[in-house]
């Protein structure tokens, strides 16, 4: 599975460098593909269940109601390479969630404490540090647009103060196994997203 998922991105990776970006409108596919191989890293069992569907649907409400109100993250729009939308809002984003929230926390499963708090603050830090790197190629990605024509910094503080209580919670009453995949599938999206920086 590592191979198959690292051979698909690669694809995408090389398809941008190129400036092919037909391969974008394969996204839903992509992020239904990382989150079933996110989740053969797992040990499972039904907290890791409950965890997971209680985070697609805390992404996808917060993404709802992001962009009906704007006073979550700011006023943005979503385009048309995320998929199936349900009042504007792409379903997707709740499995987006799911997938940017337990791949952070693999990373934190190797950090040698046991102090919680740290640990749901570095796993924060390494969502957010994602999402600068997705923001300011989302609308040339087909994925958001910005009113501004940028993210506010808003949509920073906003990622934060949630993941920070989403990290925290799941680390305190969920039983994580070790999931090396899900370092690697953060790896490989932070070299889509770099890449997409460069290329678009």
């Amino acid at each position: 599975m590592a191979l198959f998922i690292t051979i698909i991105y690669w694809v995408g990776i090389m398809s941008l460098s190129i400036h092919q970006y037909k391969v974008l409108e394969l996204t839903p596919a992509n992020m239904l593909l990382t989150l079933l191989v996110l989740n053969f890293g797992f040990d499972w069992h039904k907290s890791l269940v409950w965890a997971q569907v209680a985070v697609f649907m805390f992404g996808y409400c917060i993404e709802l109601l992001g962009t009906k109100t704007g006073i979550v993250f700011g006023e943005y729009r979503y385009l048309n390479n995320l998929g199936t939308k349900i009042f504007e809002t792409p379903l997707l984003m709740g499995a987006n969630w799911v997938i940017t929230v337990f791949c952070s926390l693999s990373f934190v499963k190797y950090v040698p404490s046991k102090n919680i708090i740290l640990k749901s603050l570095i796993a924060t830090v390494i969502m957010v540090g994602l999402d600068l790197l997705i923001e300011p190629v989302s609308e040339n990605l087909g994925f958001w647009a910005w009113n501004l024509g940028h993210a506010p910094l808003q949509n920073y503080v906003a990622w934060f103060l949630f993941g920070f209580l989403i990290n925290y919670l799941i680390l305190k009453f969920v039983n994580l196994s070790n999931n090396w995949l899900g370092m690697w599938l953060y790896l490989l999206q932070f070299l889509f997203f770099v890449t997409a920086n460069i290329s678009l």
